[in-house]
């Protein structure tokens, strides 16, 4: 079989296998510039989840008189409605990216792009309470499925060495959508017309119009259109993403032919179904696991921080525009520490230890802040330095975030499922995400208003827990290829990826040339 395989994936069709070894040794896959592009461009998806979680807040909040008026002071219920139902909208869209598999990544990104926009169109024009409700309902579904789509196509056309530090692009984006959020919601203020709230929520609009017209000019994911038996198109696709010289050429074709195998391999024996996600012990427990990851990067405390973090830095004694400019300096701790985490952290510290040993930090730094918040609790207690010292320690927490779950929740999700069930499986996880969103945005202005600073001490519980929970059942992924990383979830039918590791080289070698005792059949791509 695997003979046929690289007559197949070979323009060369009397390639040999030392020839592969032998150029293979001279080049170690690598994104090229294009690859770069393709993966940042990418990220504008999930830069409306970024963008979004720092304007809402400022839009809603009490600084924005233009909006307050002009829905007739809407109660603490409607604004939280307001600021949350964008996930209802978001849970549907999670499961919307099993389409992926139809279309492919490329197509299905666009289309989404386009339903984002008239989500914002709507937002952004909205008359009334329901309008608004209406347009954020349907942006939300585009940025439920554009957010993990992001991270599934920049996980499928990175190289594997690359492969955490380009799909925590997604969330330095990402980070970067919630940075100028912050300014331009401090900037907008000062509008006296209903523009003090219509031109940062129409702001939205130029992120995945972009994304449109991007998208049209970057290759698909090779994977998929392997997948879909398109052999000489994924072929070009992975040569544009890696090297066009023709010294490459043969180490090319290697890793063409290693996911080729796999996909072959997946469409003899395995199904694509939904209910395949829990039909095997190992299916189950990647599952569990990715739900169980996105649901502590929720419920650790950043999404009520980033949403209502005016209503903190009030509670903490801060007032007036100061709360807005204190916002507009929180968001700065996303694009630098997860860029710290792109550029050096992903491959030298895993996903893993950054997920155990930053919750602990978490949960001792927001017991700072719960600390700082309580003594506010009295009306008449009056300290710029506790409330500076409680500001700071949230500030230290949303680095401790942007280093742990921020870029691995969306990465680890993608990397745990084989091919079949990928897309499937990252939408369940990215649906739950949406849905502990939706719940804990709905709960927290009713938190704020009957137990106030005592909400925080949920949060430390949970990142304690978040901590204990990573180191029984959160194995490493990172320098695995997609197609090895099944055999950390159980998987006993995986063909680890036939990749030979010389150096910093990876070899591909037909299954043929390699020792019966080294053959593990295998399920996951």
């Amino acid at each position: 079989m695997s003979s046929q395989i690289v007559q197949d994936v070979s323009d060369v069709h009397d390639l040999k296998t030392d020839d592969v070894v032998e150029q293979s040794l001279e080049y170690t896959a690598r994104p090229n510039l294009l690859n770069w592009v393709a993966c940042i461009l990418a990220g504008l998806g999930p830069w409306l989840y970024g963008y979004d979680s720092g304007i809402i807040s400022s839009v809603v909040s009490a600084e924005y008189d233009q909006f307050q008026s002009y829905f007739n002071n809407p109660s603490s219920a409607m604004s939280g409605t307001i600021v949350s139902v964008i996930y209802a909208g978001a849970v549907l869209g999670g499961f919307g990216m099993g389409a992926a598999d139809r279309w492919g990544r490329q197509k299905i990104i666009i289309y989404y792009s386009v339903i984002s926009i008239v989500g914002c169109v709507l937002q952004a024009a909205a008359v009334n309470t329901a309008m608004m409700i209406v347009g954020r309902l349907v942006a939300g579904f585009a940025m439920g499925a554009l957010t993990s789509l992001a991270t599934l196509y920049q996980a499928e056309i990175s190289p594997t060495q690359y492969r955490g530090m380009m799909t925590a692009a997604t969330k330095w984006v990402n980070n970067w959508g919630f940075f100028s959020a912050n300014w331009i919601g401090y900037g907008c203020q000062f509008f006296r017309t209903s523009a003090q709230w219509r031109v940062p929520l129409a702001i939205q609009i130029v992120p995945p119009a972009i994304l449109l017209v991007g998208m049209i000019f970057v290759p698909e994911s090779p994977r998929f259109l392997l997948s879909v038996g398109r052999v000489d198109q994924a072929r070009a696709a992975l040569q544009k993403l890696r090297s066009r010289r023709p010294e490459h050429a043969a180490a090319i074709e290697a890793e063409l032919m290693d996911i080729k195998t796999q996909l072959e391999w997946e469409k003899d024996n395995l199904t694509s179904r939904w209910v395949d996600l829990v039909n095997t012990s190992p299916n189950l427990r990647r599952l569990s696991v990715a739900v169980m990851v996105q649901g502590m990067a929720v419920f650790n405390g950043i999404v009520v921080i980033n949403y209502y973090a005016p209503t903190i830095y009030s509670s903490l004694g801060f007032s007036g525009q100061k709360v807005l400019l204190i916002n507009g300096l929180w968001g700065i701790c996303g694009p630098l520490a997860s860029f710290i985490y792109m550029v050096y952290g992903a491959e030298h510290f895993g996903r893993r230890n950054p997920m155990i040993y930053c919750s602990l930090i978490m949960a001792a730094l927001i017991s700072v802040t719960t600390a700082c918040t309580k003594q506010f609790a009295d009306p008449s207690y009056q300290s710029e330095a506790v409330g500076g010292v409680g500001i700071a320690s949230m500030f230290l927490f949303g680095c401790a975030f942007n280093s742990s779950f921020g870029p691995i929740a969306w990465l680890y999700q993608i990397e745990i499922f084989p091919m079949n069930l990928r897309a499937k499986g990252a939408g369940v996880a990215t649906a739950a995400t949406w849905l502990a969103t939706l719940i804990l945005l709905e709960l927290a202005p009713i938190a704020f208003d009957n137990i106030g600073w005592k909400f925080f001490i949920c949060f430390i519980v949970f990142n304690c827990s978040n901590s204990v929970l990573c180191w029984f059942f959160c194995p490493e992924t990172a320098g695995k290829t997609l197609e090895e990383i099944g055999v950390l979830f159980g998987d006993t039918n995986v063909q680890v990826s036939h990749q030979e590791h010389f150096g910093n080289a990876n070899v591909a070698v037909p299954l043929e040339h390699k020792p019966h005792e080294e053959r593990i059949e295998h399920a996951g791509a």
